[in-house]
C-alpha cells in the first residue's frame, strides 16, 4: 500500500503599498506537512486591492498595546517628593524654629542673606526635595545642585552641595536622605547645629558620632523639621 501524507495549506493575502500609489498583494502558503512544516512566501503582483495596508484586528492590536503601555507608565511611581523647607527644632536653644539656608556650597540655619539668585528674592529659607534617597536644592533651572554628606574621619559629618556636573567630593555620600515623622533624617539620624558660624548664622551638620564636628562647639541634636511648600521659590545658590 502507498504511504500516504496529509498536508494542509493556508493562503492569507495581505496587500501592501508601493510606490506612486501601486499596490502589491502578499500571498503566503503556509504548507503543513506530517514530518516537518515547511514555510513558503510568494508574492503576487495586484492592482485591483484599495484596501488600506493594515487589517482592522491590526490596529485594534497596536491600540491596545498603546493603552497597556500607557497604564503601566502611569502606575509606576514617583520617586520625587514634594518641594519643602526645613526648620530647626530644639528647645531651648539658639537655633529653635530657625530656617534653613545654603550658600557659600553648605548649608546653615539663620543666615540672614543667601545671596542667592532667586524668583523672589526677598525670601531667604532654602528650598529641598528629596529624589530617590538624594536631596537638592529646588530650582527651575536645568542644572541641578545637589547635596553630599561627608561623614569620613575628615568630614566628621560635613553637609555641602555641587552644583551641575560637579562630582561626588573624596569620601562623600549623595543618597540617604529620608523624612521620617515628618523630619529630615541621613542615615536614619537627626542632624547637628553649631553656632557662631558666618554672619552669626548656625552650621549644618550630619550626624557622624562626633558631638562637636571639626572642632566646633556647644553643637547641638536638631530635629529638622519639613514645611511643606507648594509655592517653591527656585534658586541658584553661591558655590
Amino acid at each position: 500500500m502507498a504511504e500516504t501524507s496529509t498536508s494542509a495549506t493556508a493562503v492569507a493575502v495581505q496587500p501592501w503599498k508601493y510606490k506612486k500609489g501601486k499596490h502589491f498583494s502578499i500571498a503566503r502558503n503556509i504548507n503543513y506537512q506530517s514530518q516537518s512544516s515547511l514555510f513558503t512566501h510568494s508574492y503576487i503582483p495586484s492592482t485591483q486591492s484599495s484596501h488600506p495596508p493594515f487589517s482592522a484586528n491590526m490596529q485594534i492590536k497596536n491600540l491596545a498595546i498603546a493603552a497597556s503601555v500607557s497604564a503601566v507608565v502611569s502606575a509606576a511611581p514617583s520617586t520625587q517628593s514634594k518641594t519643602f523647607g526645613v526648620v530647626a527644632i530644639h528647645s531651648g536653644s539658639g537655633v529653635q524654629n530657625v530656617a534653613f539656608n545654603a550658600a557659600k556650597g553648605s548649608i546653615f540655619a539663620g543666615l540672614p542673606n543667601q545671596g542667592a539668585s532667586c524668583a523672589r528674592p526677598q525670601e531667604q529659607q532654602a528650598t529641598f526635595y528629596i529624589n530617590n534617597g538624594a536631596l537638592y536644592l529646588y530650582d527651575q533651572s536645568a542644572t541641578p545642585q545637589e547635596i553630599y554628606v561627608d561623614r569620613s574621619g575628615m568630614g566628621q559629618g560635613l553637609i555641602g552641595y555641587t552644583t551641575g556636573a560637579q562630582p561626588t567630593p573624596k569620601n562623600s555620600e549623595r543618597e540617604g536622605w529620608t523624612e521620617k515623622d515628618g523630619h529630615l533624617q541621613f542615615g536614619g539620624h537627626d542632624l547637628i547645629a553649631c553656632p557662631n558660624s558666618i554672619d552669626g548664622a548656625w552650621s549644618i551638620w550630619a550626624s557622624a558620632g562626633i558631638a562637636n564636628p571639626a572642632g566646633n562647639t556647644d553643637c547641638v541634636s536638631i530635629a529638622a523639621r519639613v514645611v511643606e511648600t507648594s509655592n517653591p521659590n527656585g534658586c541658584s545658590y553661591t558655590a
